[in-house]
């Protein structure tokens, strides 16, 4: 027994040595933390009494970033909370300087942008744009690392570390000159979607897709959801000459109903692929792939009451929901056999539509939430997965 402990001993010691050598051990201690931490507490209370009356701050917490160089360096900013009119706002410190960095102005940066992106993409009135805008400010602090094997403090250099907030003096003209700072944008999308009553095989008819690819070509993937469906558009080619290629993933709901009754729903996908033609100085579609779903269903009723459904067993392979035509059910019990002989069971809700049709769903909470957002359920979250066989227990 004495034997082992010492072999794990030796193990542990070897670790230790290996991730001092490869900068895994953090190079700081608990005094360091302590010091950095109360530092940005008073700097980051200072600024709040001085500039923002009754704000509260109630949360600091230190940053230390992996680092194979600087052996995890703990840095000379920190990031917290502060609670001012009615509203929880994040903040960061910097105590090399005292400046402080809140997200006060994000809305207003959020709206701006969006002004931005949608003259830009040329959308018309009735189309909903969504963005999730991040100035992704940079800020300039020190870190920390041990000296000579101590756990003294040492000056590493200037760390560079970015934020989704604004110094905290900044007005809505700093703002917008922030944003404007740099062609075509300064900053980063987090998230961008677009709801339009357009069909989702119409894509150059909803965006101009020059204006897209010129001035966001470094964005993230752009979502487009239409009544038909949902596409995801991608900039993926941008040479030295200029040329530019565009990718849209198409997902386009479709249906099948049996006897009236019972109706399965899903996405097929679409691929399409735009290059600009310098000739014509636009875009134009080079080629376009359908990938039909193999896709089959039936339905079991009982042989005792025709009205009641035993069973529906789907045939494919993609992901599916089940509607069922005028049922008075509040909510539905799903059974499968699984290939271990196990039995998922699982009770789910249920949401009724205008044209008398009853979807299953795993929460009605869910499903609304994501219809107040106004866009259409992705291919993600269709609920049945793909080639199985349901047994349903019904309840009024």
């Amino acid at each position: 027994m004495k034997k082992g402990k010492n072999k794990f001993n030796c193990i542990i010691a070897s670790l230790a040595l290996v991730f001092s050598l490869t900068g895994c051990l953090p190079g700081y201690n608990s005094a360091d933390v302590l010091i950095v931490d109360a530092k940005a507490w008073v700097n980051g209370a200072s600024y709040l009494i001085t500039h923002e009356a009754f704000a509260f701050l109630y949360d600091i917490d230190h940053i230390s970033i992996f680092n194979f160089l600087s052996k995890n360096p703990l840095l000379n900013v920190c990031r917290g909370k502060y609670f001012y009119k009615f509203k929880s706002h994040n903040l960061y410190v910097n105590n090399n300087d005292g400046k402080v960095y809140t997200d006060e102005l994000l809305p207003y940066a959020n709206s701006c942008f969006e002004d931005l992106f949608r003259n830009s993409l040329e959308l018309s009135d009735s189309e909903k744009l969504v963005v999730d805008y991040d100035p992704n400010y940079e800020i300039q602090t020190t870190s920390y690392i041990r000296n000579n094997g101590s756990f003294s403090k040492k000056y590493s250099g200037s760390t560079d570390y970015y934020v989704k907030a604004f110094p905290a003096e900044y007005t809505k003209a700093n703002v917008d000159n922030y944003i404007y700072s740099e062609y075509p944008y300064c900053g980063d999308i987090d998230e961008c979607h677009i709801i339009t009553d357009k069909s989702c095989e119409n894509l150059q008819e909803i965006i101009s897709l020059k204006e897209y690819a010129t001035n966001f070509k470094d964005s993230e993937s752009l979502m487009i959801y239409c009544p038909d469906g949902y596409m995801e558009v991608n900039v993926i080619g941008f040479g030295d000459d200029g040329d530019m290629d565009i990718s849209a993933e198409i997902y386009k709901k479709e249906s099948i109903v049996f006897d009236d009754k019972v109706k399965i729903e899903f996405f097929n996908e679409f691929s399409q692929h735009y290059s600009y033609v310098r000739s014509a100085d636009d875009y134009e579609l080079m080629e376009s792939d359908y990938y039909s779903a193999n896709r089959d269903f039936r339905v079991i009723f009982s042989s005792t009451d025709p009205e009641q459904i035993c069973s529906i067993h789907v045939n494919g392979d993609e992901p599916y929901d089940i509607y069922l035509a005028n049922a008075p059910y509040r909510r539905v019990q799903i059974k499968k056999a699984l290939t271990n002989e196990a039995v998922y069971s699982e009770k789910c809700a249920t949401k009724k539509y205008d044209d008398n049709w009853t979807k299953l769903v795993t929460s009605s909470l869910r499903e609304k939430e994501i219809h107040e957002e106004g866009h259409l359920q992705s291919k993600m979250d269709t609920m049945f997965s793909n080639d199985g066989g349901y047994t349903l227990e019904l309840y009024k």
